[in-house]
């Protein structure tokens, strides 16, 4: 048995010990421990030599399985030949006579576990995808028959068809369920009859569009789009339809993620693109990329795709915004919010997510958030995982539900924060001197009020308030009379996010205040419409905003749903926060009062793990641009955070003990959450600071109107001192108007003329 399951980790199976004859697993927490690593294979094997193969569906292992069940008369044939056209894959005979249909995973899809698939429409056939496993040959069933293999295909592809039955993509949004204020857009015009393409044209268009970066969300996706477009309709000159073509074709499956044509509004996207393409001002010829010599030219290839992409990110999102000042949407019509990866969550937990997700209709981002902050604040200061000497990371987190309103955000909210306002119960508290408690929820969100309150937290706090704006809000109010522009509450903050001391000293002994570790983290909600009025991108160096991790809760049809939130529900949540707070520190100083934490380690595996993460950032890092870069700076310690959070749930859930090294699979899973958070964070800004910049193009145009045509940085930043504190950011705003083509900057005199001037 161990040769066949060292084969099968060899080919990059996930596989895990099962009980003899039998389906159980023979370790805990089997979906994260899986593995394909010989050295475990042969461990496992080691201490159990009979015991049967499993293998781990879904994404990791890249396979699923279709399981046909024709035990006891049932009827898995039947319902499998209602799907129609299932093409020849790698099959196996289960023990009781049925059958396994190994199909490679898709792209782009989730694939879950669905026992049947139909009872109705397609009884006694079941798919294992994400988080489910079936048994490999040569296992021994409870019968003594032998599972085997009937073939040794290559893993099919699914065709699409059974997809949409066993793994449909979420619809599109119909017309009633659209934002206010959306508009159904205008009829794009006719365009003029284009002369045929040769064909040879349109294949060198082709292989030049794979030279072209691919579009990522959250990091310019859409400028790269248009440069995409313009590539192809200017450069080489293709008619509209050829070039919409080659984007879906060739381009649009290397974006991340790709862009769906069976939604409208992503095909509304690609025209749009096209149609920008052709009609917005550029500054290279019709025809450029006919040359010859530029297809050939690498260098002058590399120096053309720089000068686009080699841009700020306040130049990018600037430009964008002016090329159509006057349309300001609401940037929730752009927003997207892709699946979040529920996988990396111990299974209970993962179950718990999509019953509140069901039980209140709403995606499972929002809840997955608070589920990893609320769990972060109830471990706070009793926790530190050690990285390396002098590099230790917190559990806490920060973080925002982008949800406009009708979304629901308050259902799952409550639920989630419910258990975060009681008390511990006395009989769970061991070592009490070693394991105060205080006060776990404020949700005033004013920096006095949480100081005040974690003076007597030493485990910390958590600040969780529906509506956010208030908190955010705080973050634009400076110090009077200063000539930098420095919030108030920044230190504090800043202080409280890396678990800091605070000291405040006062003439008067009474406004002495000592905290050690000072921590707290943020969960709260806010409106679309409040990104851009929140945060002017020209703060994002503070580094509050970066620290921000943030989900778009959207719209979505909210009709009746059968699923109960139970006691036992409720009670579970409840008690996995409890569990997390009865663990007592490590020690105490007795002379200072100073509490220490529980150290948690990684395994060498785990820290290598993120050691290659922490490298890959460093290089996407070295080459962002300056924006970019403060965001993926500070996901290099929130990989680790997130990852102790993981830890601590896996605790509750028996899969680990505290003193336990963190596992390479928790490590991997918080990276991939990172991963997924850290887009969802570039997508969200990049759009806030687009509309930020269309309302300053606004007004900032307003004033140099009313001021004749001509404008000084002076006289701007005299006219509105709050929002420019010094003359050197009214210029850069001013000179950000030259730039989008509104008229002139002289840089010696600082001044800004309008077109016609």
């Amino acid at each position: 048995m161990i040769n066949s399951a060292l084969e099968y980790g060899a080919q990059g199976w996930r596989v895990f010990p099962v009980e003899p004859k039998g389906k159980k697993p023979l370790i805990k927490d089997w979906p994260n421990a899986a593995t394909k690593e010989q050295s475990q294979i042969r461990a496992w094997w080691a201490k159990w030599p009979d015991a049967n193969i499993g293998l781990s569906c879904g994404k990791k292992s890249g396979v699923f399985v279709i399981d046909v069940d024709t035990a006891n008369n049932k009827k898995g044939e039947e319902s499998l030949a209602i799907l129609k056209d299932v093409p020849s894959t790698r099959e196996s005979r289960t023990g009781s006579g049925g059958r396994h249909l190994f199909f490679a995973y898709p792209h782009g899809r989730e694939v879950r576990n669905k026992q049947p698939i139909d009872p109705k429409l397609y009884p006694d056939l079941d798919v294992r995808g994400e988080g489910g496993y079936v048994v490999l040959p040569p296992s021994i069933h409870e019968t003594g028959n032998t599972y085997e293999w009937i073939n040794n295909n290559e893993f099919a592809e699914c065709p699409v068809p059974i997809l949409d039955i066993i793994a449909p993509k979420k619809r599109a949004s119909m017309p009633w369920e659209r934002p206010e204020g959306y508009e159904k857009p205008k009829p794009k015009p006719v365009q003029a009859p284009v002369e045929p393409v040769d064909n040879t044209v349109k294949r060198r268009a082709s292989l030049y569009l794979w030279e072209v970066p691919a579009a990522v969300q959250g990091s310019g996706g859409h400028n790269a789009l248009l440069w995409a477009a313009r590539c192809l309709v200017v450069g080489f000159e293709l008619s509209d339809a050829d070039a919409l073509d080659l984007l879906w074709s060739e381009y649009n499956p290397r974006c991340s993620p790709p862009w769906d044509r069976n939604v409208q509004a992503d095909v509304n996207d690609f025209e749009r693109k096209v149609s920008q393409a052709r009609t917005l001002p550029f500054d290279r010829k019709s025809g450029w990329l006919l040359e010859n010599d530029m297809l050939n030219n690498q260098d002058a290839l590399a120096s053309m795709l720089g000068n686009e992409f080699a841009k700020t990110y306040t130049e990018r999102v600037y430009m964008h915004a002016a090329e159509d000042p006057d349309n300001i949407p609401d940037i929730s019509d752009s927003l997207k919010s892709p699946d979040f990866p529920l996988h990396c969550f111990p299974p209970r937990v993962r179950e718990y997510i999509e019953l509140v997700s069901d039980v209140q209709v709403v995606g499972t981002a929002g809840v997955a958030l608070s589920i990893l902050i609320s769990a972060g604040s109830a471990m706070g200061n009793a926790f530190r995982l050690k990285l390396k000497g002098g590099f230790e990371v917190p559990p806490i987190l920060w973080g925002a539900i982008i949800s406009s309103s009708g979304s629901n955000k308050s259902g799952p909210f409550r639920e989630i924060v419910k258990p975060l306002r009681l008390d511990v119960p006395r009989d769970r508290l061991e070592h009490r001197m070693r394991n105060p408690q205080g006060q776990l929820l404020i949700e005033d969100a004013t920096t006095e009020a949480v100081l005040g309150v974690l003076d007597g937290s030493p485990r910390g706090l958590i600040m969780a308030n529906g509506e956010g704006a208030g908190w955010v809000g705080a973050f634009d109010r400076y110090s009077q009379g200063s000539k930098k522009k420095v919030s108030v509450d920044e230190t504090v903050w800043l202080k409280m996010w890396d678990c800091d001391t605070y000291q405040k000293n006062r003439k008067t002994d009474s406004e002495n205040m000592l905290i050690h570790n000072a921590s707290c983290g943020v969960l709260v909600c806010i409106q679309p419409k409040k990104m851009a009025e929140c945060f002017d991108p020209s703060q994002f160096a503070s580094g509050l905003v970066p620290r921000l991790l943030v989900v778009y809760l959207p719209k979505k049809y909210r009709g009746w749903s059968e699923r109960e939130m139970t006691d036992d529900d409720s009670l579970w949540w409840k008690d996995t926060i409890m569990k997390l707070r009865s663990i007592p520190f490590a020690a105490q100083d007795p002379n200072t009062g100073e509490f220490f934490p529980n150290i948690v380690v990684p395994s060498v595996s785990a820290k290598n793990q993120y050691i290659k993460e922490f490298n890959r950032v460093a290089k996407e890092i070295a080459s962002a641009d300056e924006m970019t870069e403060l965001f993926l700076g500070k996901a290099q310690g929130m990989t680790g955070r997130v990852a102790l959070v993981l830890h601590g749930l896996g605790y509750t859930c028996g899969l680990n003990e505290v003193s336990d090294e963190l596992s390479e699979q928790t490590m991997l899973n918080g990276i991939e959450i990172m991963q997924y958070l850290v887009d969802q964070q570039m997508s969200v800004y990049n759009l806030a600071g687009e509309s930020y910049a269309k309302k300053s193009i606004k007004e900032t145009m307003a004033r140099v109107k009313a001021a004749g045509g001509k404008l000084t940085a002076r006289e701007l930043q005299r006219k509105n001192g709050k929002k420019y504190p010094n003359v050197a950011q009214a210029a850069k705003d001013l000179e950000r108007l030259a730039e989008g083509g509104f008229g002139d900057w002289d840089p010696i005199h600082k001044v800004f003329t309008m077109k016609g001037k």
